[in-house]
């Protein structure tokens, strides 16, 4: 990613990274997830493929992915409900697999 990319998204993504960390407290995440937050929606999948969940965030939206795989395209407004929803939906799979 260039430098003025990455700049201009710079603000969101500390703001996505900040909300995510309270969040996760919040809702009691039990297993180890590696989350990627990115800024750029063309790049950022593939660079961090090896995540179990990412979002790479764009202009005016951004890309929610697992394992390098885009689930799903969302508004500003909607990406950080987006981001903890499928974090938790992830931390119940692998609770159920460690209770296996």
């Amino acid at each position: 990613m260039g430098p003025k990319k990455s700049r201009g998204h710079k603000g969101l993504v500390l703001t996505l990274l900040s909300t995510l960390a309270e969040l996760t407290h919040t809702a009691d995440i039990k297993s180890y997830i590696r989350v990627a937050i990115m800024g750029c929606v063309v790049n950022g999948p593939g660079e961090a493929k090896e995540a179990d969940l990412g979002i790479a965030v764009g202009k005016n939206s951004a890309v929610l992915f697992r394992k390098g795989e885009i689930i799903g395209r969302y508004s500003k407004s909607e990406m950080i409900d987006a981001l903890l929803d499928e974090t938790l939906k992830i931390d119940k799979i692998k609770q159920s697999e460690d209770s296996d």
